[in-house]
């Protein structure tokens, strides 16, 4: 299936739901720098995208790199600034960083 969806990345460089299945797969087949470096690649593109911020923020939580995290949760914050939720997150991962 991640042959399939990175067929269909290199056809349309604008599918975000092909990279999006992708990631999701990469993260699935316990590969998160892979999905981190697929995520990443498409963030470049779609900077607003909230969603995929968010998703790439649990991955470097899972990875255990807090400061790319937190970044990336200040992406969201900015994306989304009444968000309390996205808040206490960023909260959470700068009191781990000790920042």
């Amino acid at each position: 299936a991640i042959k399939v969806y990175a067929q269909l990345a290199k056809l349309s460089a604008t599918n975000v739901i092909a990279t999006k299945r992708k990631v999701s797969l990469l993260q699935a087949s316990n590969k998160p720098i892979e999905a981190i470096k697929e995520l990443s690649t498409y963030l470049d593109t779609y900077q607003a995208d909230p969603e995929a911020w968010k998703h790439l923020a649990l991955l470097y939580v899972q990875a255990g790199s807090f400061r790319n995290a937190a970044f990336c949760l200040e992406e969201v914050i900015l994306c989304n600034p009444h968000s309390f939720l996205s808040f206490a997150a960023y909260a959470e991962c700068l009191f781990t960083v000790g920042g």
